[in-house]
């Protein structure tokens, strides 16, 4: 009996990578040539080890660099020479991490110096025995962690093939196959007789399981899952399957117990022993890596419909699509569809700019007959049980014309095709697409394709960060006390200043918004300056006066939008008109009037005005010049008082200016007056023969009227009045009536 291609067909396919590793000294070497002559780079750099480099580099030398330290299993990312970046991403894994290196995925097996079978380059630790001795049938981990599988009996050498190594015998009429996956494995039991089908080890496939850091369990569904000491599926394995050689294969699905140290799969004796069976018998299960990006062809068909083909379809690594044309090949297979799920969340915050899915055409039903697919995005992601009978419906998109290839009718090769999903890649999450025939009752639109062609060619930009740091030069002051919260500038201009800064590492321009009086001005446009460099512009306001700015700057890489617009320091209103007249000061003692007053320590109480300047907003004021003590107004325009005790005796000026709301100083106004020395009286007169005035510095000499006369004291000599009017000593006046003061006498 013949296998059929649809249950265990399978064949390599291996996707090349060609990798340009720069090295340290090559990346500073180009960076070099960047800031000096460009023209000087000999041969284009292929690849960077980040952004900013790349970036840099793709400018100068009008080609594309990758982006090492964004390159995946799955994706890869670009440096345009126009400013964006391209991302390259795959549904399954086409690349791994090999001794420290990137290299192109390859499951070709070799046999190993440790004694061992397994793929050159694959994303996991697998190894598969070499025959004989005590290692296990299979050991598969990742990070450490593993489990293994053993064969109850001696296994022979196997028959290495591509990816598929297979042990001939290793029962009586039982083969068994594993292939290697990139991100797994899958075993075959193939019982090639019914006298082979009635062995007991064949009713009961039991094989010995040891693990370490993982935990193997049975999921709801009836697979199997690995989980790690937190929990998390790290392998997976959907239900077990088996099928024999019909032309319509008769499928069943297989029991998996967990048996103490053992894992036993429980084959169906009715298909195993039932008199239509065609032989071979195949039983499987397949082990996989879970991921969010990954693909499976869904199945409709008898024993087809609920079976998941995870990473997989009914002929791997080719993906269907339509109604399966009517040969050999299609055996129970009615229709299929095609679900291929990106990792797409990178792009969160980006602005893509094109999208295509792309995809080779491997096979058609001849070479003459027209087809068309279409593509539809899923509204839901898959996993690793989706069937056709469980899986996600999608929203349309386009369709295609689909090519014909056929090699037995003479238009072989592989043929791409591309469309345009511009608009439906999520950002931030995983995008999925299906692929399906237009009509799927038509045969003639079935299609393969490759699924490790199937790439998602995504170009964005990422907007450059909002500006930060956004003052003038020289700073706006905080708004005064009376100015209601509105800041106000009294110079000719004013520098706008912006540090601006790409994720990319591109150069940037600065785009200056400035609104006066509310109303947007011609925006301003700075020039090319790198990432993370402050732009600056400067604001004539010579011819401003009075009017209300404000501004708002955003950075700009050459692709639209650009980042936010913040806004800067402010807003403000100018005024360059500086008080012209001096502030008013006076003083309840010391008067300015050429006389002495007070004393050392005395203070008083010094009132300053505005003198009918309508925007002062405080006053300066001190014992030298310029002054440089604040008080603020008691209003705008209004005045203010400060208690001051004179540094000292004699001569003393107090220099005082107003200030207006821009911080403009008024002229100078120097309060001059006179500060006796001591504390003594501020006039005496002793009446000794005289009426001079006796205190210290006193000059408020007096004059007897009337009938006034000098006459024998207590002490000395004395003033005698007769009580008639006119008769009396006048002086100067001595005292202030609107301040308190205090008056002796000896009589």
């Amino acid at each position: 009996m013949r296998r059929r291609r649809l249950e265990i067909g399978w064949y390599r396919s291996v996707a090349s990578v060609v990798v340009v590793v720069l090295s340290a000294g090559v990346v500073s070497a180009a960076e070099e040539t960047i800031q000096g002559s460009p023209t000087m780079l000999r041969a284009p750099v292929a690849s960077a080890s980040n952004a900013t480099a790349a970036v840099a580099l793709a400018r100068a030398q009008g080609s594309r660099v990758e982006v090492l330290d964004q390159r995946t299993e799955t994706r890869m990312v670009f440096a345009e020479p126009g400013g964006t970046m391209t991302a390259e991403l795959h549904s399954y894994p086409v690349r791994v991490r090999h001794s420290g290196a990137w290299v192109a995925a390859d499951t070709t097996l070799m046999r190993r110096s440790d004694g061992s079978v397994g793929p050159k380059a694959a994303m996991v630790d697998l190894a598969f025995s070499a025959g004989g001795g005590t290692a296990p049938l299979v050991r598969y981990g990742r990070d450490g962690k593993w489990f293994a599988l053993s064969w109850p009996g001696e296994l022979p050498v196997p028959t290495l093939t591509g990816s598929t190594a297979t042990y001939v015998e290793v029962l009586p009429g039982v083969d068994l196959v594993l292939r290697a996956e990139v991100d797994g494995y899958a075993q075959y039991l193939v019982v090639k007789t019914p006298a082979a089908a009635r062995q007991a080890a064949v009713s009961r496939v039991r094989l010995v399981l040891r693990t370490d850091g993982l935990t193997v369990r049975p999921t709801a569904a009836g697979g199997l899952e690995a989980n790690d000491i937190k929990g998390a599926v790290v392998f997976a394995a959907p239900p077990s399957h088996m099928w024999d050689a019909s032309a319509t294969p008769r499928r069943a699905k297989v029991p998996v117990e967990l048996d103490g140290s053992a894992l036993v799969l429980l084959p169906e004796e009715a298909l195993l022993t039932g008199p239509e069976t065609v032989f071979p018998v195949t039983i499987d299960p397949i082990w996989r890596t879970p991921g969010v990006q990954a693909w499976t062809s869904v199945l409709q068909g008898s024993g087809l419909s609920d079976t998941p083909f995870w990473n997989s379809s009914g002929h791997p690594p080719l993906a269907q699509s339509g109604k399966c044309y009517p040969d050999p090949e299609c055996g129970s297979l009615v229709r299929a569809r095609s679900y291929f799920q990106f990792d797409t969340g990178f792009l969160e915050g980006k602005d893509i700019l094109e999208g295509n899915l792309a995809a080779s055409v491997v096979h058609s039903p001849d070479c003459r007959t027209y087809g068309e697919n279409e593509v539809y995005k899923a509204y839901q992601q898959i996993h690793p049980g989706t069937t056709w009978n469980n899986q996600p419906g999608g929203g349309f998109i386009t369709r295609f014309a689909a090519p014909n290839v056929n090699s037995k009718w003479g238009c072989g090769g592989n043929k791409e095709i591309s469309v345009n999903v511009v608009n439906t890649i999520n950002h931030g999450w995983t995008t999925t697409y299906i692929i399906q025939a237009v009509n799927e009752a038509d045969g003639m639109q079935w299609r393969k394709y490759d699924s490790r062609s199937v790439v998602l060619r995504v170009r964005y930009n990422t907007k450059p960060d909002v500006p930060v740091l956004l003052p003038t030069d020289p700073p706006t002051a905080p708004p005064c006390k009376w100015c209601a919260g509105v800041r106000y500038v009294g110079d000719a201009g004013i520098r706008l200043r912006a540090r601006m800064s790409d994720p990319d590492g591109d150069r940037l321009k600065a785009l200056w918004h400035i609104y006066v009086n509310g109303v947007v001005q011609p925006g301003i446009r700075g020039d090319e300056r790198p990432s993370g460099e402050i732009h600056d512009v400067f604001l004539d306001l010579r011819a401003r006066e009075g009017k209300a700015i404000d501004w708002h700057a955003k950075a700009e890489d050459g692709v639209a939008p650009g980042s936010n617009w913040p806004q800067g320091a402010g807003p403000f209103v100018v005024d360059r008109t500086p008080p012209a007249t001096k502030p008013n000061v006076g003083a309840l003692l010391y008067r300015e009037d050429n006389r002495w007053h007070g004393g050392v320590d005395v203070p008083d109480s010094f009132t300053f005005d505005s003198a009918g300047v309508s925007d002062v907003n405080h006053f300066l004021y001190g014992w030298s010049d310029p002054p440089a003590t604040k008080v603020d107004a008691n209003a705008l325009g209004g005045s203010a008082t400060v208690i001051l005790t004179p540094p000292g005796d004699g001569p003393r000026d107090l220099p005082v200016q107003s200030v207006d709301r821009a911080g403009h100083r008024s002229p100078t106004r120097v309060y001059h007056f006179y500060v006796r020395a001591g504390n003594g009286p501020l006039a005496q007169w002793s009446f000794e023969g005289n009426t001079n005035d006796a205190a210290f510095l006193g000059d408020r000499h007096g004059s007897l009227r009337g009938n006034a006369a000098y006459g024998t004291g207590a002490v000395g000599s004395a003033l005698r009045l007769d009580g008639e009017h006119g008769t009396e000593m006048a002086a100067p006046n001595t005292v202030r009536t609107d301040a308190s003061f205090s008056v002796s006498a000896w009589v």
